[in-house]
């Protein structure tokens, strides 16, 4: 990020608290954000949420839900204003921004983070229970492709987990969320991966949710020995590398929607990686397959589930495609996560 690129954000900075710049040109300034290194796009994100600060504080009532990546601070940082985030260096070796913490339900809160690592910062967020007097459980949780940490299943997730008593935890995906200036398309997402090379790329996401894990534990809000991992689609593509690193501080974990076998992006067709991660994972796995899925075919994740070294999996079909799944569905995961985890 040129000091030419700081300006612009900076003088929007200064028009909006005054009044004088519309959602637009933040907007507009955000998206003109390039990020040079992991510190600059911390950065970013922090702005970002600033400004998300004025625009709730200063005039609520333009503030418009947008895509994550533009100004997605105003619909990713969650209903209420954020401070300036806060740094501290405890138990982890991460710098990690907190913002505030927000009572969101009954029964759960919501803090926003970002872990300033050497290769990309991790935006991230954690609910957790309103009363606990000690670490609590965590629930990693993966969105799919072209989603982002607060996307619905996320959320709706986020709230059954704290419901039970345990922590709930999501990261951007790599080229996702808050990682990019601007929402990417799945050719495009899918090309930058293949372009890194798949093996890097999951390699790197797998690190994230450890250091994630590390800095959660680190500040008090999760027991590092107790942890389980949901994802489905691309959120089992990265999960299958995560779950494998966690070892046997994974206590089960929630998959589907994904195989060896799929219609996407040739670059990112990796059997061998997918079972090799499979056959290490010895937690209790409950995989989820949507029996007509046109995006990776039955067959493939038929293949996947028989690699999972787990001697406790179960296998939970359901007739559609890829983009179903039955309302009832959510039900089950959370059931199965709890079984193990409570």
């Amino acid at each position: 990020m040129t000091a030419d690129g700081n300006a612009p954000l900076a003088d929007i900075e200064r028009r909006w608290s005054t009044g004088g710049a519309d959602l637009g040109d933040v907007a507009t300034a955000l998206r003109k954000q390039d990020f040079e290194s992991a510190n600059e796009q911390a950065e970013i994100v922090l702005r970002r949420a600033r400004l998300a600060t004025h625009v709730r504080n200063s005039k609520p009532s333009s503030a418009k839900t947008t895509p994550s990546g533009s100004l997605s601070s105003v619909s990713v940082f969650g209903p209420r204003s954020l401070s300036t985030f806060s740094w501290f260096d405890g138990d982890v070796s991460q710098n990690v921004g907190w913002s505030d913490c927000h009572q969101i339900s009954g029964h759960s809160t919501q803090r926003s983070f970002v872990i300033n690592r050497p290769l990309s910062a991790v935006p991230g967020t954690v609910w957790a229970p309103s009363r606990r007097s000690e670490p609590v459980p965590l629930v990693l949780l993966g969105h799919g492709g072209s989603g982002h940490r607060h996307s619905d299943r996320i959320l709706s997730m986020a709230d059954l987990v704290t419901s039970s008593g345990c922590a709930a935890v999501a990261i951007d995906g790599p080229f996702h969320g808050e990682r990019v200036a601007s929402p990417l398309t799945p050719a495009e997402y899918q090309g930058r991966m293949a372009t890194e090379g798949l093996g890097r790329v999951l390699d790197r996401m797998a690190d994230d949710w450890v250091a994630t894990c590390d800095a959660l534990a680190g500040a008090g809000i999760a027991d590092r020995t107790r942890q389980a991992y949901f994802g489905l689609s691309m959120g089992t593509r990265f999960g299958l590398a995560a779950a494998r690193a966690l070892g046997s501080e994974l206590k089960c974990a929630v998959f589907g929607k994904f195989g060896t076998q799929s219609i996407t992006n040739p670059g990112l067709h990796a059997p061998d990686r997918v079972l090799n991660d499979a056959s290490a994972i010895t937690a209790p796995v409950l995989f989820h397959l949507q029996w007509d899925d046109e995006v990776f075919p039955r067959s493939g994740q038929l293949q996947l589930f028989d690699a999972f070294a787990s001697p406790d999996k179960e296998l939970h079909g359901f007739v559609g495609g890829h983009r179903r799944t039955p309302e009832h569905a959510p039900a089950i995961w959370h059931t199965f996560i709890n079984r193990h985890m409570v």
